[in-house]
């Protein structure tokens, strides 16, 4: 049987009623059918990439049949500065007809590619006109045990077979990708459960980690990129554990490739605004991506 965290998780498990129906809306809704008869997008992401790109690509403009990513007019707003989020999402409510039926991110780095599995809930961080950040939890719904060590299996393997090399993470104590879950590496954790499965270093830059982390649904947060707790009404404690994956790519803090993209953004607001610590708007990035200071000599932004 599966194990239980239930009784654990009682303490954690009370939530106002009013929370509820947004964390139906975020991920999962009964019934499925109207979620699944609406179209799977695919999105092409890399670290590195300009946002300009990451719009265009993506055809992320003028789009009427999914109107939800429809992103090129809000991230053109001024309130949206260089140094923000981005994120979409493929909510299973019936309510929202507008949204896909879920999303696929193709990590689509020349030497080392990757495609996620289809998810709900994608982040795409940036620094100035660059993607330094993406966070994708998956899969479309919440996984019992069994199915969680199959497909977490499968998910060590994509990164491994694509060229992407295992690394011990930065943190102490470091530790290795853990190739099998065990139920007591989710007792580590204080209020929603998780555990680390691991980190890898991009082919071609090491400053470039993957991290995968392993979300128990059952006890998580509905707050800022959190994997919602429950549909319609708290889950029974007696309700089988699930899961989800979450995977973040990302440059890693005070690495070159986040100094250079730093330093890129800071050269931007200074040529606009005469300060280094002055936010412009994204728009100016995208208007412009191939904007350099004259004396530029970026070594992974050329």
């Amino acid at each position: 049987m599966t194990p239980r965290l239930a009784l654990i998780l009682v303490a954690i498990s009370i939530v106002a009623g009013s929370i509820f129906a947004l964390r139906a809306d975020l991920l999962r809704s009964t019934p499925k059918m109207v979620a699944d008869e609406r179209p799977v997008v695919k999105i092409k992401a890399r670290v590195l990439d300009s946002m300009h790109r990451y719009i265009h690509e993506n055809k992320l403009f003028d789009r009427t049949e999914i109107t939800l990513l429809n992103r090129k007019r809000r991230l053109s707003l001024a309130d949206h500065d260089d140094d923000a989020v981005d994120y979409l999402t493929a909510r299973a409510s019936d309510r929202f007809m507008e949204d896909p039926g879920g999303i696929v991110l193709e990590y689509d780095h020349l030497s080392c590619p990757i495609t996620l599995p289809a998810g709900r809930q994608f982040k795409f961080s940036h620094v100035g006109g660059f993607i330094d950040d993406i966070e994708a939890i998956f899969p479309l719904e919440p996984m019992l045990w069994d199915e969680m060590q199959i497909e977490l299996k499968k998910l060590i393997a994509l990164f491994d077979n694509a060229g992407w090399v295992r690394s011990a993470g930065k943190f102490t104590p470091r530790q290795p990708v853990k190739d099998t879950i065990v139920f007591e590496d989710f007792l580590l954790a204080t209020g929603p459960k998780w555990t680390s499965v691991g980190f890898w270093e991009q082919c071609d830059n090491p400053a470039i980690k993957a991290g995968v982390e392993i979300r128990h649904y059952n006890s998580s947060s509905p707050g800022s990129f959190m994997p919602p707790a429950a549909l319609s009404a708290p889950l029974d404690p007696t309700a089988e554990d699930t899961f989800l994956f979450l995977v973040a790519i990302k440059a890693e803090f005070e690495s070159p490739v986040a100094q250079e993209l730093n330093r890129l953004r800071d050269a931007r607001r200074v040529e606009e605004t005469g300060r280094p610590d002055q936010a412009i708007p994204l728009s100016i990035w995208l208007d412009d991506p191939d904007w350099r200071p004259e004396d530029w000599d970026g070594e992974f932004i050329e």
